[in-house]
């Protein structure tokens, strides 16, 4: 009789794109597997985080984020190591959590999480309005303010050098990695080109 990977229904199944190991997570159980699917961790939520949301590799395969749906982001490595907590915003009681380097963060809901495809670094946006640049160790690099609106989505571009973000209202801006001014803003009427 083959063994029963979850006690529930599995919601996310990834491959890490360097060794072929495979994350299933279900509600509030995260697993890595080898390409054989024989266990080589397991990961419980805390009681204060909700359900797992999103898991996200970085590209060289060495770690990846997992996502609660209420906002908790933290960076672990390919085999399930904390590496850091980036808490979804500052109001928690981080006393009550196992965070290992506990960070400033968003003051309100998470929307979005990309790694630059280079591996380099995190980016985060939110409802407050902000995109974040994260180092892999979870350090804040820059804070990326512009927006009137919430973030709702954000790329980054395949040379890890630009950001675009996508608010509620339907603005789109392209950023500067290295710059924390847009250096072009896109709405649904116009278009607005940084010429200094």
């Amino acid at each position: 009789s083959r063994e029963k990977a979850h006690d529930e229904k599995i919601r996310l199944i990834r491959i890490n794109p360097k060794n072929r190991t495979i994350i299933s997570a279900d509600k509030t159980t995260l697993k890595i597997w080898d390409d054989l699917f024989n266990l080589i961790n397991e990961i419980q939520l805390s009681d204060k985080e909700d359900v797992w949301e999103k898991i996200i590799f970085n590209p060289t395969g060495y770690s990846f984020l997992s996502i609660t749906a209420n906002g908790f982001i933290k960076l672990w490595s390919s085999d399930g190591t904390l590496i850091a907590s980036l808490p979804g915003h500052d109001r928690l009681d981080m006393k009550s959590y196992d965070i290992k380097q506990p960070l400033q963060g968003h003051v309100s809901s998470i929307s979005d999480v990309e790694y630059s495809r280079d591996g380099k670094f995190i980016a985060t946006s939110s409802s407050d309005g902000t995109i974040r640049i994260w180092q892999k160790n979870g350090e804040i690099i820059r804070v990326l303010r512009g927006h009137g609106a919430s973030v709702s989505d954000i790329d980054i571009s395949p040379d890890s050098q630009t950001i675009v973000s996508l608010d509620v209202e339907g603005k789109v801006k392209l950023w500067n990695i290295s710059d924390s001014k847009p250096f072009l803003e896109i709405d649904k009427y116009a278009s607005q080109y940084d010429t200094n």
